[in-house]
């Protein structure tokens, strides 16, 4: 498939899901903004995960699958690096990376396969929503496990219910900037064309004449 041409409206792809992601957190646990004194909490993960799926979102709608691959390299390597430099506990870089790569990658491959493939046009949020909720379950079960903590009571089902809320209102942004952009350039298809028509009938009238 050929590469879409970067627009000014398509930044709604980067910016919605994080400000839906946003306002999930606020409703469900306070200010996302206020980490703990300890290091990094529940909320800047899930923020984090907001803004990692908006930008591999932006480049899977471009379909530039190179920059959207870096990401998916990069950015657990930015995060990892944040979470060893804030949380005062010796925590080996290691222990982190491979968890997040792996949480990155299957949102990519959630992003190209399952939210923007026409054919799952009607479902796509929901669909999108349940499997990237599970992949955020998994990552946080990969990430118990490399460092050794067990997972609290009723692990599964709580993760896995806030996952899934979250993930509702980061796909509702991408869906609703995606609306949004399509609708412009639906638009603009239908003007051009009018005006195609337009000067059609004024080249018949001047041969006419």
């Amino acid at each position: 498939m050929d590469k879409r041409t970067f627009k000014p409206e398509q930044l709604l792809i980067l910016i919605l899901p994080v400000l839906c992601s946003l306002l999930g957190l606020t409703q469900g646990s306070g200010n996302p903004l206020d980490a703990p004194r300890n290091g990094i909490g529940q909320s800047q993960i899930y923020l984090a995960t907001g803004i990692v799926t908006a930008i591999i979102a932006l480049f899977v709608y471009l379909r530039w699958i190179y920059p959207a691959l870096m990401t998916v390299v990069i950015m657990p390597l930015i995060f990892s690096l944040l979470i060893v430099t804030l949380t005062p506990e010796k925590i080996s870089l290691f222990m982190l990376y491979p968890p997040i790569f792996l949480f990155t990658l299957m949102i990519f491959l959630g992003l190209k396969y399952i939210f923007y493939l026409p054919a799952l046009l009607r479902f796509r949020t929901i669909l999108f929503s349940l499997y990237a909720g599970a992949s955020l379950t998994l990552y946080f079960r990969i990430q118990y496990l490399f460092m050794k903590v067990p997972p609290e009571a009723g692990f599964w089902v709580n993760r896995f219910v806030n996952s899934l809320l979250l993930y509702i209102f980061i796909a509702l942004g991408i869906s609703i900037a995606d609306m949004f952009i399509t609708h412009r350039e639906v638009k603009k298809l239908q003007a051009e064309r009018r005006e195609a028509i337009l000067n059609d009938e004024i080249d018949e009238d001047d041969d006419d004449l």
